[in-house]
């Protein structure tokens, strides 16, 4: 069976996630929760099963959580299947290490302080997500109890004497009378969004308003969607045409494997006047003819490039919001371009002048050198995420 929520918790939290799971199914949604493991199965093959068809997780989000390794695997399996991840706060509490990386850009939903008095109101707002998915609510609403039919009379009234009809009389032709069709009633209006809310509370009747307004837009989605007889589009698809345009407009690709700009040459030309003053003695007296001068300047070129790219590179794949990784992959082939480089400068200037076994040794001592710049570039990669990502927790809480 196909659900619309896979929800994951704790389980000092599973009286909160149990009322969660009566509400959401009370109004229709397809709940899957690890109470539903039967005996003898395996349950990581269940979680996996059900976490696989499920549309969205919804993770009851506390302080144990942080210290959670089965939810950093279930985080991993939704985002290798991009699926939506829902965080909802339930305590005074921020995301840490792993899980601040992975979720800060998520929308939260925050219930506390008080959040069992808050479910009704949780589960309207996941209620509107589920059925905004592809395949609309996966579970069954309880079936309403019947009314009571209206009891018909057992008989007619009986004719009075003067009514009945006399036999002895002639036949004496009736008019056909002509019955108007009833009358359709007019349909009611609809109901208001604010019917059974107290008038003076505020933060009820703005929530009430949200909820109409997210209605609204779910049933223009489908009807255009109706009347245009288009598909929904896979996730995967609409991310990636989105990422490809922006009104109407072709977005700029960048280049990830060596992004340096022509700015860099702000950093690189006293860099480059060093090296040739040091290996040329001045751009006037340097000789492009010899085979060991320039192989020795170019295998400087590529130290001074490598240390250049630790700082811009970090800097440049924070800017383009690239994934650390991603970002560690780019900058590795970059890096390992640059040394390829070193190497080759190295190898050649050896063949030339017969000194293999100590450019060899000069080669490998700048490994280090390179290592050291890759922990540099990645430190400060690091921290530039870092900031980032508590900014954009605390920009994307959504207050219940």
């Amino acid at each position: 069976m196909d659900y619309d929520i896979f929800l994951s918790y704790r389980r000092v939290d599973q009286e909160l996630a149990r009322a969660l799971v009566t509400a959401l199914e009370a109004r229709g949604v397809g709940v899957w929760w690890d109470q539903k493991i039967e005996g003898g199965v395996d349950w990581r093959d269940a979680i996996v099963e059900n976490l696989i068809s499920s549309d969205m997780l919804v993770i009851l989000f506390s302080e144990e959580c942080n210290n959670s390794k089965q939810l950093k695997k279930e985080l991993a399996l939704a985002d290798d299947m991009d699926k939506d991840v829902i965080p909802v706060l339930i305590e005074d509490t921020k995301p840490k290490g792993h899980f601040l990386y992975e979720m800060a850009a998520r929308n939260w939903i925050q219930i506390h302080p008080n959040p069992e008095n808050k479910i009704n109101e949780l589960a309207d707002r996941l209620t509107l997500l589920a059925e905004a998915s592809p395949g609309g609510l996966a579970g069954t609403k309880p079936e309403p109890i019947p009314e009571a039919a209206p009891v018909e009379a057992a008989a007619q009234p009986a004719l009075s004497q003067q009514d009945a009809v006399d036999t002895n009389q002639p036949d004496i032709p009736q008019q056909t009378v002509t019955t108007p069709p009833p009358k359709t009633p007019a349909s009611a209006p609809p109901a208001s969004p604010f019917a059974g809310i107290n008038p003076n509370d505020l933060v009820a009747r703005r929530e009430a308003l949200k909820r109409e307004e997210a209605l609204l837009e779910i049933a223009e989605k489908k009807a255009k969607l109706k009347a245009g007889g288009a598909k929904p589009v896979a996730k995967k698809e609409a991310a990636s045409a989105q990422s490809k345009t922006s009104r109407g407009k072709v977005k700029k690709q960048y280049r990830n494997f060596l992004p340096f700009k022509w700015i860099d040459l702000i950093l690189l030309s006293p860099i480059l006047y060093f090296i040739v003053e040091e290996t040329g003695g001045g751009f006037d007296r340097l000789d492009f003819t010899d085979i060991s001068e320039m192989t020795e300047f170019m295998a400087m070129i590529s130290v001074s490039l490598a240390g250049v790219g630790a700082l811009v590179f970090p800097i440049r794949y924070y800017m383009r919001n690239l994934r650390m990784k991603e970002a560690a992959k780019e900058y590795a082939k970059s890096s390992l371009a640059l040394y390829a480089l070193l190497w080759l400068s190295g190898l050649t200037f050896a063949i030339n002048e017969g000194e293999i076994g100590e450019v060899v040794g000069v080669c490998l001592g700048f490994g280090g050198l390179w290592v050291a710049f890759g922990v540099g570039a990645f430190a400060l990669y690091g921290l530039m995420h870092f900031q980032r990502s508590v900014r954009n927790f605390k920009s994307n809480v959504d207050k219940i």
